[in-house]
């Protein structure tokens, strides 16, 4: 008919209680961005908590948005450090409308926050915060992945019994430099 079609996409609210992949229970909603929505959810096996990325099922329809997603649940998996957010367990399933990342819930905030209330930051207080970077950084390069995505919004900074830990998250446009990623790129 020529006009544009209209893709009705559930609120975030609406996948409460829902059970994702007959394996995880979405407990609340931790926020939303432009590819999906992040849930705290229940492992129902195990009972614990977990945090789970969702892409918007409209954007499975993207060739592109695909790869994206699947990249960046590669990228996040492949790697193990202190540094950088553990994925535990991904789906991408275009037939069944289901495509998530299960990793760590981390409790805290990202790096914006104290840069926008404590700007600017004290050497003494961005050297450590810094250097996490790059360890988590450092990880990734060794392991081939570069990030493209390094923003205050993606440092995240988890609580601990002694202050925090930087975690590095959202590798969702990051470049694979051994050719794993579907490009061949190296």
């Amino acid at each position: 008919c020529g006009s544009d079609r209209v893709v009705f996409e559930e609120p975030p609210e609406a996948w409460l209680g829902r059970t994702v992949d007959n394996k995880y229970e979405v407990v609340s909603v931790l926020g939303t961005g432009g590819m999906g929505m992040v849930f705290e959810a229940r492992r129902t096996l195990i009972g614990d908590l977990i945090a789970l990325k969702v892409l918007f099922p409209r954007l499975l329809e993207s060739t592109l948005q695909r790869k994206l997603f699947r990249d960046e649940a590669v990228a996040a998996a492949r790697l193990s450090h202190s540094n950088v957010v553990t994925v535990f367990d991904t789906e991408l399933s275009p037939e069944s409308g289901t495509a998530y990342i299960a990793m760590e819930l981390l409790r805290g905030h990202t790096l914006k926050e104290p840069l926008r209330e404590e700007a600017p930051m004290s050497p003494e207080r961005l050297s450590p915060i810094a250097l996490e970077i790059c360890a988590g950084l450092s990880a990734a390069h060794h392991a081939q992945i570069i990030h493209r995505d390094l923003k205050p919004d993606n440092i995240f900074l988890e609580s601990t019994d002694s202050g925090y830990r930087v975690k590095l998250v959202d590798f969702g446009i990051a470049a694979m430099l051994d050719g794993e990623d579907g490009t061949g790129a190296r």
